[in-house]
């Protein structure tokens, strides 16, 4: 009879030491590391709603980003879902490209345009990259400039592995990012950006 209460609990501690393996978390700090791709919400890691409908984004985060003609595989998430200032999110491939499009409620305004031939320092000056930047990519950005979002002021930044350009939409406050995972050029970024843009209060 001891044996076999012995052998139970042996079969019973050993259920438990390998679910506590598997429910480990991986990476060296303990938690499982986010891809450039996401967001860290308050919790730790990513605090998301994936795959809602385009009337779940908008009820979630108050926020349209419906998708421009010709997008395939189109995807909605809500990032930063627990929040009072979700980001909504548009994932889908436009012209050969996978895009992600953000956008986040603020009350941010954009800064004076600096001069045609402004330094990195003065671009940065005018908007820091870590400022604007909701696309969860981040890198050692190896170019950055100014432009021009449908008349709303922007920046874009470029480095081999990623590209992002941002864009403040001030009347409705609304700041947005599209990103790519790829080395990029400021015109394919802006060109991109003005064919995913609808502007929540519509056509001035």
């Amino acid at each position: 009879m001891k044996k076999k209460l012995l052998a139970i609990l042996c079969a019973a501690a050993l259920v438990l030491a390998v679910s506590a393996c598997g429910a480990q978390p991986n990476g060296p700090g303990g938690d499982v590391p986010p891809d450039n791709g996401s967001v860290d919400g308050p919790g730790g890691v990513e605090d998301a709603l994936r795959n809602v409908t385009e009337q779940e984004l908008v009820e979630a985060t108050g926020i349209d980003l419906p998708a421009p003609a010709g997008a395939t595989d189109v995807v909605y998430n809500v990032l930063l879902a627990s929040t009072d200032n979700p980001i909504a999110e548009m994932e889908c491939n436009l012209d050969g490209k996978a895009i992600c499009l953000r956008a986040q409620a603020t009350d941010m305004l954009p800064p004076e345009q600096p001069g045609i031939d402004a330094s990195l320092e003065e671009l940065d000056a005018f908007m820091n990259p870590d400022d604007y930047n909701i696309s969860g990519l981040y890198y050692d950005w190896e170019a950055m400039g100014t432009v021009d979002i449908d008349g709303r002021s922007g920046m874009y930044c470029i480095c081999k592995e990623a590209s992002f350009i941002a864009w403040l939409d001030v009347v409705p406050g609304v700041l947005y990012n599209l990103s790519l995972k790829e080395n990029s050029d400021a015109g394919t970024l802006t060109t991109l950006a003005e064919t995913v843009f609808v502007p929540l209060q519509g056509d001035a």
